[in-house]
C-alpha cells in the first residue's frame, strides 16, 4: 500500500456563518495535509465525506451549537493503481468563540421626572447563531425621591454561549419647580375686614410645601399701608418658585360732618373758637376747622347772619366740607350799672343832676334822660322826675327814674321887728 508521509492534520476554524464551508472545501481539497508514495505507481486520494441529503448535515458530523458549528472525523485514502490503500484520519472542527455584536442599543439620556421614560431595547446580531438579548436595570437612588440613575445593561448571548455587554445609562432628575397659584392682589378700605386666602401648589411629581413670609410696608398715613405675602412653594427636591401677593389698604373715605345746617345763638353765647358740628371718620381722628363769612349784618357786629364753612379733614389727607348758617341774636336789655339816687332838697339848695350808666350783653349801650317836674302845694314845692333810658344797638331798651324833691320847710327871716305906733284918732293909720 501507499506510504503516508505525512498524516492528514486536524483543522479548527471560526464560524463566519458559511465563508467556514470554504476553508472545509479547500481542507478536503488538500487531503488536510496528507501526503503518500506509492512504491511502484502513482497514488489517488478519496475521502468518506457525504452530505445528508435530508438533513444537510455532514454523516457522522457532531454538531455543537448553532447551525454551523461542530467537528467532523474525515478518513483520507491513498489507493495505488493496484488497489492497495492505505489511510489517514483528521478532524474538522467549525467553532464559534465570537460574541454577538450589538446592532443597536438605546442611547443614554437625561428627563425629567415628569418625561415620559422609554425603555427600548438593545439588538445584536451574530455571524453563525441566533441572538438572545437579556437586560438588568439597576436602580440610585439620588438626593430626593425623584432623582435617581437607571444603568440598564444589555446582555446578547449568541447559541454557543458567547455574550457581549452594553449599558444604557437613564439619568433622572427634577429640575422643575412646584406650579404656585397664589391669591390675587386686591385694595380694601382701612375699614373693611381684611381677607388673608391661602395659596396652593402642585408639583410634576411630588408633592410640595408651602411657606409664607408676611411683611408690612407703611405709609406717611397710618391708615394706608401695603401686605406683601410671598408665597414659596417647595418639592422635594429643593425646588423652589415664590410669587407675592400685594393687599393694599387705603384711607378715601372723607370724614362725616353732622351738625343742623342753622343755628341760632344768643350773641351771649357765641364764641368763635366752639363748633356746633362734629366730624367723624371710618378709620382714624379728625381735625375740624371753620370760618365765618358775614353773610347779613345785625344791628351790631358780630351780631347777624354767617355762613360757616366747616373742614374735615383726617389723617390720610381726605376732607369733607359742611355748610352752616349761623344767627347772632340780641333779645336782652340794656342793664343799669348805676342810676343816680332820689333826694330831697330845700328849695333854696342847688339841684344836682348825676348820670346814669349801662352796659350791655353784646353791644354798647346809650343812655338818655328825661325830665318831668310835677307842681305840689306851693310854688316853692315841687317834683322832678329823670326818667333814664338805656338803648342797645339793636333797639332792647331798659328804663329806671330818679326822683328829686324840692320843698320849702323854711319859715321867712324877720329882718326888721315890727315897731310899735301910736297915732291920734283922728290921725290916718298906716298899715304897711
Amino acid at each position: 500500500a501507499p506510504a503516508i508521509n505525512n498524516e492528514a492534520m486536524d483543522s479548527t476554524v471560526e464560524c463566519d456563518g458559511g465563508g467556514d464551508v470554504d476553508e472545509f472545501s479547500a481542507w478536503l481539497f488538500v487531503n488536510g495535509g496528507a501526503t503518500a508514495e506509492d512504491n511502484c505507481g502513482s497514488v489517488t486520494w478519496t475521502n468518506d465525506f457525504e452530505v445528508d441529503t435530508l438533513t444537510g448535515y455532514p454523516v457522522g458530523g457532531v454538531l455543537d451549537c448553532g447551525l454551523f458549528t461542530g467537528s467532523l472525523d474525515v478518513t483520507f485514502t491513498a489507493t495505488d493503481d493496484c488497489g492497495n490503500a492505505s489511510t489517514t484520519v483528521a478532524t474538522f472542527t467549525i467553532e464559534d468563540t465570537t460574541a454577538p455584536e450589538f446592532t443597536s442599543v438605546p442611547a443614554d439620556y437625561t428627563a425629567e421626572c415628569s418625561d415620559e421614560h422609554p425603555l427600548e431595547d438593545a439588538t445584536a446580531a451574530d455571524v453563525c447563531s441566533g441572538v438572545e438579548v437579556t437586560v438588568v436595570a439597576d436602580t440610585t437612588v439620588g438626593e430626593c425621591p425623584q432623582s435617581y440613575t437607571v444603568v440598564r445593561t444589555f446582555t446578547a448571548t449568541d447559541e454557543c454561549g458567547n455574550s457581549s455587554m452594553a449599558i444604557q445609562t437613564i439619568t433622572i432628575q427634577d429640575t422643575t419647580a412646584p406650579m404656585l397659584t397664589i391669591p390675587a392682589d386686591y385694595t380694601a378700605e382701612c375699614d373693611e375686614e381684611l381677607v388673608f386666602e391661602d395659596a396652593s401648589a402642585s408639583d410634576n411629581c411630588g408633592s410640595a410645601s408651602i411657606t409664607l413670609e408676611e411683611v408690612t410696608v407703611d405709609t406717611d398715613c397710618e391708615q394706608q399701608f401695603s401686605i406683601e405675602r410671598t408665597f414659596t412653594a417647595t418639592d422635594e427636591c429643593g425646588n423652589s418658585v415664590s410669587a407675592t401677593q400685594t393687599i393694599t389698604v387705603v384711607d378715601t373715605t372723607a370724614p362725616v360732618i353732622s351738625g343742623d345746617t342753622e343755628v341760632m345763638i344768643a350773641c351771649e353765647d357765641y364764641d368763635a373758637t366752639v363748633a356746633h358740628a362734629s366730624a367723624t371718620d371710618n378709620c382714624g381722628e379728625v381735625t375740624l376747622t371753620w370760618t365765618d363769612s358775614e353773610v347779613s349784618g345785625g344791628c351790631v357786629l358780630p351780631i347777624g347772619q354767617y355762613v360757616r364753612v366747616y373742614t374735615a379733614m383726617d389723617e390720610c389727607g381726605n376732607s369733607s366740607t359742611f355748610e352752616q348758617i349761623l344767627t347772632l341774636t340780641d333779645n336782652v336789655a340794656p342793664v343799669f350799672d348805676s342810676v343816680p339816687a332820689d333826694y330831697t332838697i330845700e328849695c333854696d339848695q342847688d339841684i344836682t343832676y348825676d348820670e346814669a350808666t349801662a352796659s350791655d350783653n353784646c353791644s354798647g349801650a346809650t343812655v338818655t334822660v328825661e325830665q318831668e317836674e310835677i307842681a305840689g302845694d306851693c310854688p316853692q314845692s315841687y317834683q322832678i322826675v329823670r326818667t333814664f333810658t338805656a338803648t342797645d344797638n339793636c333797639d332792647n331798651s331798659t328804663t329806671a327814674t330818679q326822683t328829686i324833691t324840692v320843698q320849702d320847710t323854711t319859715a321867712p327871716a324877720i329882718n326888721n321887728e315890727a315897731m310899735d305906733s301910736t297915732v291920734e284918732c283922728d290921725g290916718e293909720l298906716n298899715f304897711d
